[in-house]
């Protein structure tokens, strides 16, 4: 019978000969006999790979998209920030504090495009296409920069978005050189 705590748990990794690299996850536990002694010890062991792989894939992706160049903001379907690199902070001003759960185009908009530019953008991207194209946005501090925005809908299996990635980049010393 199988009482008492775990004595060890730990996840290692283990090298094939065939040079294929394996993390387990293995606990060890004893194992009492009816009189109570402890008559051995069990060691359950769970193959962990694959979810090794997936974590240091994400911390990876997490990594690059937030030591990237260019601003990077994730909103949901309806505009609201819910994640940003540290690049579009560094644009448009805004601490991740004050613009998470804000919407995107009212904490931005320049009020320097027409309308129709922005009735264009919604349709394009809402019927699951890529946007891109030059805009001037405004920063916290009310000075106005320029940038070239790509816009990329995340569908989810059935078609329906989930989310947009809008990847930006800063283009107002270029803008100032012309």
């Amino acid at each position: 019978a199988l009482k008492g705590e775990v004595l060890q748990s730990e996840a290692d990794k283990f090298v094939g000969a065939d040079g294929r690299v394996q993390w387990l996850r293995w606990e060890t536990r004893p194992w009492f006999q009816n009189d109570g002694s402890i008559g051995g010890i069990v060691i359950f062991t769970e193959d962990i790979t694959a979810r090794r792989e997936s974590e240091e894939v994400r911390r990876l992706l997490s990594l690059a998209l937030s030591v990237a160049a260019n601003a990077i903001v994730i909103t949901d379907p309806q505009g609201q920030i819910e994640w940003m690199n540290p690049a579009f902070a560094a644009i448009s001003g805004y601490s991740s504090a004050e613009a998470l759960g804000q919407n995107i185009t009212q904490l931005v908009r320049s009020g320097l495009h027409e309308h129709s530019f922005y009735e264009a953008m919604h349709r394009t991207i809402s019927s699951g296409q890529p946007w891109q194209g030059e805009l001037t946005n405004r920063r916290k501090d009310g000075s106005l920069y320029s940038e070239i925005m790509s816009i990329t809908p995340l569908l989810e299996a059935d078609g329906k978005i989930s989310h947009f990635i809008a990847i930006k980049q800063d283009i107002s010393d270029q803008k100032r050189m012309e």
